[in-house]
């Protein structure tokens, strides 16, 4: 909302900025008063607060080759996946509102073309994917819009939040029918995950859900987004 906080002084080359929100971007300005009264030009940093405590789970494993095939195919017009995150991974004591989804892109490339998207987020206690598609009318559509991504962390704010049991596995399905591609060149970053994903590509009309699929040894760097915890007598590691 372009409002402003401070100014503040300090004879320090550091400075400790308290009481900012989270998941809020700021614009910091620093400028040196000289000792005749005179004070240097202004220069500034944009920055983005996370969560000091909670705010994410994060879904890795052993790093495998970057892949162009999920969650969108950036070598096919039209693409459709599933990943399969297990209970175990979300590391959940209680139910969790997920608030948002990242992905991990791996070249300085950014994709341009992938806009038409859909994800969808719901329950089951299977533990692997199997050779069918899980039903999309027993998940949660949560997000509409582009799916482009910048090299690194990719985060995709949900439309509707999805409220994790914190029991069952989670299954995320993306349906991309931007009818549009980039190149095999323009991967996302993945680790090794034996029947936890499956996917399907096609350059022509695709049905939804399609009537065939793949599976895939790896399964994509992902974060789910949940709210902040308590911050009490948390302690801010230096950056």
């Amino acid at each position: 909302d372009e409002s402003e906080i401070g100014p503040f002084t300090s004879t320090e080359t550091f400075y400790l900025l308290a009481g900012l929100e989270p998941f809020t971007n700021y614009r910091v300005k620093v400028r040196s008063a000289c000792d005749d009264g005179s004070y240097t030009a202004w220069d500034s940093i944009d920055i983005r607060t996370e969560c000091l405590v909670g705010g994410a789970a994060e879904i890795s494993g052993t790093t495998a080759s970057p892949s162009y095939l999920i969650p969108v195919n950036n070598f096919y017009r039209n693409t459709y996946s599933q990943q399969l995150v297990l209970a175990r991974e979300m590391d959940m004591d209680a139910p969790g509102t997920l608030q948002s989804i990242s992905f991990e892109y791996a070249v300085a490339t950014p994709m341009t073309v992938k806009n038409n998207c859909q994800i969808y987020l719901g329950h089951t206690t299977d533990s692997v994917l199997s050779s069918s598609w899980m039903p999309l009318d027993s998940m949660k559509l949560v997000y509409t819009g582009s799916l482009n991504c910048e090299q690194g962390w990719n985060k995709f704010t949900f439309d509707s939040l999805f409220t994790y049991d914190g029991v069952r596995n989670l299954v995320v399905t993306v349906v991309d029918q931007s009818d549009a591609y980039n190149s095999s060149s323009y991967t996302f970053k993945v680790h090794s995950a034996t029947g936890l994903a499956r996917y399907y590509q096609t350059d022509g009309t695709m049905t939804v859900p399609p009537s065939s699929g793949s599976a895939a040894s790896v399964r994509n760097n992902m974060k789910f987004g949940l709210p902040c915890g308590d911050a009490t007598g948390a302690c801010v590691a230096p950056a």
